[in-house]
């Protein structure tokens, strides 16, 4: 099995066989203090593993699901409870 570092300068592509005709867009996930596991994300009863700390190749139905995974989030103001959506995983993209 590849070392993370090995995987840093190779390329890595996730979902390129379950869509060939989609555009490919280039995600980064990056590792926190707490968390530097890969980030999970399903798309059509199919789970893929994204590496954090590295640029990868994802199919774009994938990046439109890590895109869309948003968690509630809940702040006390004076007046009451204010709820929004914050994304579920900070990530950067760019075509590819």
């Amino acid at each position: 099995m590849a070392t993370k570092s090995e995987l840093k300068s190779s390329v890595v592509v996730v979902g390129s066989l379950e869509f060939p005709d989609e555009k490919v867009m280039i995600v980064n996930c990056p590792s926190t203090e707490t968390d530097d596991r890969a980030v999970p994300v399903g798309v059509n009863f199919v789970m893929y593993q994204i590496p954090r700390g590295m640029d990868v190749h994802v199919a774009y139905p994938i990046y439109e699901a890590l895109k869309n995974a948003v968690q509630m989030k809940y702040i006390q103001k004076k007046d009451g409870i204010e709820s929004f959506e914050a994304p579920q995983y900070s990530h950067s993209a760019r075509p590819a």
